[in-house]
């Protein structure tokens, strides 16, 4: 049985579009841009925080912290080998910091990957090849990012 999340309304959306501009935006800040208590605004946000509709992370700028080699690893698997399980292990590897299933004609799985030198690369894709439940090992180095908004919502999902 899934569980049942709370209907929001315009004041949730009032909330969740300032915080996605702030997301250190205090009740209270909120509270007077929307024009209602700050208590109303915790107790709407502990609801939306706790009904998995967002939750408030740091995100880093790993190039300040010595990575500056980014990669998009595309993992065949074969045949019945069980995808989420291998997903699963994925996650598990430092250098590795995005794991999906995926559906199409070649991938099965992707994974986002960072490193502060090539060789590192090198040796996660050499120890990718001996695991048995992999096929093939495709690599796209990641040169320049346009847009990198999958934090965000859609302009017309809060309206």
């Amino acid at each position: 049985m899934s569980e049942k999340k709370p209907k929001i309304d315009k004041i949730d959306k009032a909330i969740i579009r300032l915080l996605m501009k702030n997301g250190r935006m205090r009740d209270i800040e909120i509270a007077k841009v929307i024009d209602v208590s700050d208590d109303t605004i915790r107790r709407r946000r502990q609801r939306l925080e706790e009904g998995d509709y967002f939750r408030i992370e740091a995100v880093f700028n790993a190039r300040k912290f010595g990575y500056t080699n980014f990669y998009q690893i595309g993992l065949v698997l074969a045949p019945g080998v069980d995808t989420r399980s291998v997903a699963e292990k994925l996650t598990k590897l430092d250098p590795i910091n995005f794991v999906a299933l995926s559906l199409g004609p070649t991938h099965s799985i992707l994974a986002n990957c960072r490193s502060k030198d090539p060789l590192e690369l090198n040796r996660l894709v050499e120890e990718l090849r001996a695991w048995k439940e992999i096929e093939r090992v495709d690599v796209n180095i990641v040169y320049d990012v346009v847009k990198a908004m999958s934090h965000r919502l859609p302009g017309d999902a809060l309206k």
